[in-house]
């Protein structure tokens, strides 16, 4: 395994080592911001490919109150 870039739509975070053979590597704050939308809502493969798909804000985890911050614009 490499060091990589995210493979979030959207992300330029580039020094990722989290890696999946489904959804591609994920960086430190992806990770985490998909870890508070599992909070919310069951993790499943649906909520992992649109959560992947979605474009990644400027938002810092602490900044993001509901599910409507992290899926704007979908």
């Amino acid at each position: 395994m490499g060091v990589m870039a995210c493979s979030r739509r959207g992300c330029e975070n580039i020094m990722c080592s989290i890696y999946s053979d489904e959804y591609g590597y994920i960086c430190y704050d992806c990770k985490k911001e998909l870890e508070t939308l599992c909070k919310q809502y069951p993790l499943s493969h649906d909520l992992i490919k649109n959560f992947m798909n979605s474009e990644k804000h400027n938002q810092t985890i602490d900044e993001i109150t509901t599910v409507d911050d992290i899926f704007r614009g979908i």
